[in-house]
């Protein structure tokens, strides 16, 4: 914007909240003013999701932990309210010791935390297996 179109609006602005009786005034810094001359106006506002506490945080991860699927993990994170904001996830991924940087997204995040915990869970199984059918094979070649 142009320097002159700022003066201006600040002018119009000002002239609008002049004109505004008291009653008036307070309904609009508490974003409930409607006026028929200026309907089109309205300031909208971010609602705020409750605070994240550590409580909330130590239920999710729980969920997380006691999660057996890839899918679990994803509807978990996805379908918690409390992780609607994308600091909340970072939260979490923090706790397991999971580094991530400014610029990963949401669902980066989210992979990052799903891989954490059940990848390696599922990796460390698959190799349990696999040293559980080796020494299985090797007992079986002592008894022959």
């Amino acid at each position: 914007m142009l320097k002159n179109e700022i003066a201006e609006f600040l002018i119009a602005m000002g002239n609008f909240l002049n004109n505004l009786t008291d009653e008036e005034y307070n309904k609009f810094l508490k974003c409930n003013y409607e006026n028929s001359e200026s309907s089109n106006f309205k300031v909208k506002r971010k609602s705020f999701n409750k605070q994240f506490t550590s409580k909330d945080m130590d239920e999710i991860i729980a969920k997380i932990n006691t999660a057996n699927s890839r899918e679990e993990v994803k509807n978990i994170l996805s379908n918690e309210s409390a992780l609607s904001l994308k600091d909340n996830l970072v939260k979490i991924a923090r706790s397991f010791k999971i580094m991530i940087q400014k610029i990963d997204k949401r669902e980066d995040i989210e992979n990052k935390i799903i891989e954490f915990t059940i990848g390696n869970r599922l990796s460390k199984d698959a190799i349990r297996g696999l040293n559980l059918n080796n020494n299985q094979n090797d007992t079986n070649k002592e008894d022959i």
